[in-house]
């Protein structure tokens, strides 16, 4: 039997899960479990179901326009390069933290593989669409994931090996950066969690990416970077710069969660991805029943704006592996948390969860 994920809740072990969305349930399910493993990554398909795979790439195909921004392991937003911000700002007194950002996305049936770019663009003085310029281009595919797995509302977790740097665009003619991931270095390597919430006409999500040095075999915590997302229509590769038209507003310096709100028994139903060894093909998050799951501390909980939040943590279950969650709270009565477990191995383990409010 697989090593047993230990998220953020306190009074239940479930083995291998990956996100959640999360209700308070003052009366627990009768299916609930307390204490005891409810699931194992075993009993999961290794392949990813084609409806399921096509549903997914409906849903997260397309483009996705928002804010980014990044911090420190301990939370504190970072100010954007001081090269990149216009004087107007610097004389008016005005750090700049957010980038305005773009993310054409595209998941392919076939293959099933997903790619995406994202785009950072440099920050203006007014409000001109046309004046949108790209400072730097980012181009992710899951074929080089170390591991990676999907729910088909359009949700992910994967985990991507190496860092990226930035360079100067080498095509002719071009301009801007370039990120360059190194996936080389077994040293480092990143965690990426897209959180999905689809209230009414538009479609949201926040993605968290931990980024990660291993230091004598332990995940050390470096920065963390958030993009608060809106959809914006169908893939059309970033052909039109969002400017002014791009939803949403910076939000790096906005008040960050009150982690206590975490506090008390939420109802989940459960998603768990097969696992146990890294690969870099795709892993469907499948049923796992409903549980009640308790949360009665807080400690190791980074607070992020949003109502987004990170930790890391030493397995309950295996002093050797280590729990990597990220969580988002888009309203006061839910929650969305993903959940990788990182084994003394090398190997990546991922977990997923979903929940209705009890009235």
């Amino acid at each position: 039997m697989g090593s047993a994920l230990q998220p953020m809740f306190d009074e239940i072990v479930i083995g291998n899960r990956h996100h959640s969305l999360w209700c308070r349930d003052s009366q627990p399910s009768p299916s609930v479990q307390s204490g005891t493993e409810v699931l194992t990554t075993e009993s999961a398909a290794a392949k990813a179901d084609a409806a399921a795979w096509k549903a997914f790439a409906e849903r997260v195909s397309g483009e996705w326009d928002g804010y980014g921004a990044d911090f420190t392991f301990t939370g504190e937003p970072l100010e954007l390069p001081s090269s990149v911000v216009p004087d107007a700002f610097r004389d008016w007194g005005v750090e700049i933290h957010d980038w305005q950002t773009m993310c054409p996305t595209l998941a392919v049936e076939e293959s099933q593989d997903l790619s995406y770019r994202v785009i950072r663009l440099l920050p203006t003085v007014g409000c001109e669409a046309d004046a949108a310029t790209p400072y730097c281009n980012e181009e992710r595919t899951f074929r080089v994931a170390k591991t990676y797995a999907f729910h088909a509302q359009g949700s992910y977790t994967a985990v991507w090996p190496g860092r990226g740097a930035q360079k100067n665009n080498p095509e002719p003619g071009r301009t801007g950066k370039i990120v360059v991931r190194d996936v080389a270095d077994d040293g480092q390597w990143e965690v990426e969690h897209c959180l999905v919430t689809d209230d009414g006409p538009t479609r949201n999500r926040a993605r968290v990416l931990q980024q990660f040095r291993l230091d004598r075999n332990v995940p050390v915590l470096k920065n963390i970077t958030l993009y608060i997302e809106q959809w914006d229509g169908p893939f059309r590769n970033g052909e039109s710069l969002g400017g002014c038209s791009t939803s949403g507003s910076g939000f790096a310096t906005t008040p960050p969660l009150d982690v206590q709100a975490l506090i008390g028994t939420w109802h989940a139903d459960v998603f768990f991805a097969p696992g146990g060894q890294s690969s870099s093909s795709p892993k469907e998050f499948c049923p796992g029943g409903s549980s009640a799951l308790q949360r009665t501390q807080v400690a190791g909980i980074v607070a992020l704006p949003k109502g987004l939040w990170s930790s890391v943590t030493v397995s309950s279950q295996d002093s050797s592996s280590y729990i990597i969650e990220a969580g988002w709270m888009p309203s006061p009565d839910q929650c969305i948390v993903s959940t990788c477990e990182y084994l003394s191995s090398g190997d990546f383990k991922v977990c997923f969860i979903f929940a209705t409010l009890l009235v």
